[in-house]
């Protein structure tokens, strides 16, 4: 059974941009994260350790973007993804970044979808 679990409306701020102001002071990143994991098992044993731990998911996302300083949203998706899918029950992810205070009207970002590499 594979079903979607995610991550909603995650807020974390961080310094993410090629400006000098966005190296400066910390902005506003959204994050929405779908992860397609078959939860079969954890569906018969109700028990955390035979699914996704969203929470860990979490974790990363955050730690990766209050610790790190990277130019291009480009770097910042790419490195959640490998983070992310180190965790090989994930068979597909779409992984979404917008920056909503880069502008005064409109809303800049990134979707990334991802598969699972064969065998992983």
């Amino acid at each position: 059974m594979g079903s979607v679990i995610y991550i909603k409306d995650l807020v974390v701020e961080g310094k993410h941009g090629v400006h000098p102001r966005e190296k400066a002071k910390a902005q506003r990143f959204n994050v929405n994260v779908e992860l397609i994991v078959d939860t079969a098992k954890a569906a018969r044993s109700d028990n955390l350790a035979d699914t996704l731990n969203y929470s860990t998911v979490r974790t990363i996302i955050v730690d990766t973007i209050q610790n790190n300083s990277f130019n291009l949203l480009e770097k910042l998706a790419d490195q959640l993804a490998g983070q992310i899918l180190a965790d090989h029950r994930i068979q597909k992810m779409v992984l979404s970044i917008d920056k909503p205070d880069a502008f005064k009207s409109g809303v800049p970002g990134i979707r990334l979808e991802v598969k699972q590499p064969a065998g992983g």
